[in-house]
């Protein structure tokens, strides 16, 4: 899993 990051700055984990 890959840890991205919003537009925001919002972590988010994504399954890549």
């Amino acid at each position: 899993m890959r840890e991205k990051r919003d537009l925001r700055g919002i972590p988010q984990i994504l399954p890549v």
